[in-house]
């Protein structure tokens, strides 16, 4: 038997709305009323919660409106049942909804009352919601600085079958996209509502409301039931540009509908590959699914796009290194999905000088940001790690059309990102690498800015940076090997060696027996406690044998600096910059974590990175794979968003092992 996947993911939290078949909204749902409660469109710049309530009922009684509450939820990764009863004098009518996504742009609906009493009834019901007004939700335009940020008009209107609501930014002063849904039933009448059912008269602040009844009374005999279909359907478009045309409206039998979504979920998890003894790897293989979602006519095309989170916020998009970083537990179970996330992790390249924003949305506005820094560079790196679990002549096609991708990528970092002439690339902003580290707190050349805790850096030739880009290249140069490119492979080799060469002429100290940034202009190294000094062992740069002990020993595996019960915080635990929730000053990301296992692997430290491994595994599953981690134990700290896609993937990578198959590049590719 497989793991048993009822409630997975709770759909009640705003964290964690229902969602399925990659698509590209979902559906929550609230502690107690019965209905989902609000519509997120998904990878929608500053749009969230669009709708609230959606499609709740109610039932109209001796001249007041009354909300049917729910007495049990069930979610299903597939599927999400509710509960409730309601009464029509003292006859109780039993009530079962099923909401399942039908494909990535339509969800349905199935509501079945069944009157288990003795004698008819004619129970007065409706379905209630509200369009919200464009009010809020500018803050992820801010480094869109020639962007129109004004309000969208908000849209209720009939159409064909049903109801058509929206945020429309045509006519106004709106780069914001253009986001439409539509509700649709074969039974059920919709019309536009004065106010709410809950009192408080017309509020046209808040937006539109809305109501779909029945055409005519609703007669429940004796022992009999009733089901209503309804249908969501979801376009959006970028500002200035046309929706997709509406589906007519095709209502599936319930039954056929929930045997459907069942199998896709099945075949896409993997479920029943999976042990009873691993429903932690199915938790994180969902929360992984769930941050998928299907471009179509947006910006992501046709690839399955792998978004930070599902949740209602401004990490429902897709960042470079997340995203590329998930494609290598992706690439285990569900290829077409992990090609996707490495191939938009490249989305508003610019053609110019081959830098790949860290942001992209699905819906966007038609600017680009003024911060489009790339993120450090392990692009190469994760497509590797795609072939070497899938290596059929789709996937070597689909290297090859990457590869110039990566090949720009890497030249960004060489010909546009060296500002003081040292053949050494540089970070201009710490958003590219550990945001608000203390490693930039000897540099900054100003206070991290109020939204971010990013800071614009001078240059200084960085250890971390260019660690990543002898990395890339040398990824590069066994990628262009398997695909029988040996003059360009050949290429890449000898860039690597020149980076090494380059890093041991300025920024290793012999006496320190260590890699350490420089700064040009003041001429001086900088030793900063973090864990981005433990890299050059993952780039595999070269370095002494006996130097490499003493960083592992001496460091890396000292109780007292990072190897706790929470291993590899980003600043030592005896550090006076240790900060166990601080955000890259004390908390410990699992990305980097892998990295380092990996590192641990191949210099033959197995036994302890396996017991790394553990403890992070166990942390992530108790907190539902966070973003990163709290590196004290006993404390239960909330932050960093649940089921992100790099805290599921670290999960997978570590639980299959996968750090130890990252074998040395000298003998796996060189």
């Amino acid at each position: 038997m497989p793991p048993n996947p009822r409630n997975l993911i709770p759909v009640h939290e705003w964290e964690c709305p229902f969602t399925d078949a990659f698509a590209q909204f979902s559906l929550g749902f609230s502690d107690h009323n019965l209905g989902p409660n609000f519509l997120h469109p998904k990878a929608a710049i500053a749009s969230y919660e669009m709708c609230s309530p959606l499609l709740q009922l109610w039932q109209r009684r001796e001249g007041a409106c009354h909300i049917i509450r729910r007495h049990a939820l069930e979610s299903l990764p597939w599927c999400v049942r509710e509960e409730a009863e309601l009464f029509v004098g003292a006859q109780r009518i039993e009530i079962r909804t099923e909401s399942l996504f039908r494909d990535a742009r339509r969800a349905q609906i199935r509501i079945t009352l069944r009157n288990p009493g003795e004698r008819a009834v004619t129970p007065e019901l409706f379905w209630a919601g509200c369009l919200r007004a464009d009010r809020e939700n500018r803050g992820a335009l801010a480094p869109y600085t020639s962007a129109r940020p004004g309000e969208r008009r908000a849209i209720a209107e009939h159409c064909p079958g049903g109801l058509e609501c929206g945020l429309d930014p045509n006519g106004r002063e709106s780069d914001l996209p253009q986001l439409r849904f539509r509700l649709l039933s074969k039974q059920l009448q919709a019309r536009l509502a004065d106010g709410p059912p809950w009192g408080g008269g017309a509020d046209r602040e808040q937006g539109h409301f809305y109501e779909l009844a029945p055409e005519q009374p609703l007669m429940l005999e004796a022992g009999s039931s009733t089901e209503f279909l309804i249908e969501i359907q979801f376009r959006g478009a970028n500002a200035g540009e046309a929706l997709c045309p509406w589906e007519d409206i095709d209502p599936v039998n319930g039954d056929e509908a929930f045997r459907h979504a069942e199998s896709r979920w099945a075949e896409a998890s993997g479920l029943r590959k999976l042990a009873p003894d691993q429903g932690h790897l199915l938790r994180a293989r969902s929360g992984l699914l769930c941050d998928g979602v299907e471009g179509h006519n947006g910006e992501f095309g046709p690839w399955i796009a792998s978004l930070c989170s599902f949740g209602t916020q401004d990490f429902s998009c897709s960042f470079f290194w997340d995203s590329l970083f998930s494609s290598t537990a992706l690439s285990r179970f569900h290829p077409e999905a992990a090609r996707g996330a490495m191939a938009t992790a490249f989305i508003r390249q610019h053609e110019f000088d081959g830098a790949a924003p860290e942001r992209k949305w699905n819906y966007s506005c038609p600017q680009h940001s003024l911060i489009g820094c790339p993120q450090s560079p392990i692009g190469s790196w994760a497509l590797n790690q795609y072939l070497r679990a899938n290596d059929g002549e789709t996937d070597r096609a689909f290297a090859r059309d990457l590869l110039p991708r990566l090949r720009a990528n890497h030249l960004f970092w060489q010909n546009h990102s060296d500002a003081d002439g040292d053949a050494l690339s540089e970070y201009n902003w710490s958003g590219q690498i550990g945001d608000n580290s203390q490693m930039w707190d000897r540099v900054a050349m100003s206070g991290p800015d109020g939204d971010s805790g990013c800071f614009w850096l001078p240059p200084v030739a960085s250890v971390t940076c260019n660690s990543f880009l002898y990395r890339d290249a040398r990824e590069l140069a066994k990628l262009c090997g398997s695909l029988g490119l040996n003059e360009e492979q050949q290429h890449w080799r000898q860039r690597a060696e020149r980076i090494a060469a380059t890093m041991q002429k300025w920024l290793w100290v012999e006496t320190e027996q260590a890699y350490l940034d420089y700064n040009h202009r003041t001429r001086e190294h900088h030793r900063i406690e973090t864990f981005f000094q433990f890299l050059p062992l993952w780039a595999e740069l070269p370095m002494p044998r006996e130097a490499k002990r003493r960083l592992i020993e001496d460091k890396l595996l000292d109780p007292e600096q990072y190897f706790g019960a929470i291993p590899f915080p980003s600043a030592p635990y005896n550090s006076s910059e240790y900060d166990a929730g601080g955000y890259w000053r004390g908390r410990a990301w699992s990305h980097i974590s892998c990295w380092i296992l990996s590192a641990l692997w191949r210099e033959g430290y197995h036994q302890e990175a396996d017991e790394g491994a553990d403890r992070i595994i166990a942390w992530q599953e108790r907190r539902d794979f966070r973003e990163n981690m709290h590196s004290d134990p006993t404390v239960f700290d909330p932050k960093g968003f649940r089921y992100y896609n790099w805290g599921c993937a670290a999960t997978l990578y570590l639980q299959e092992r996968i750090y130890r198959l990252e074998h040395s590049l000298d003998s796996d590719a060189l």
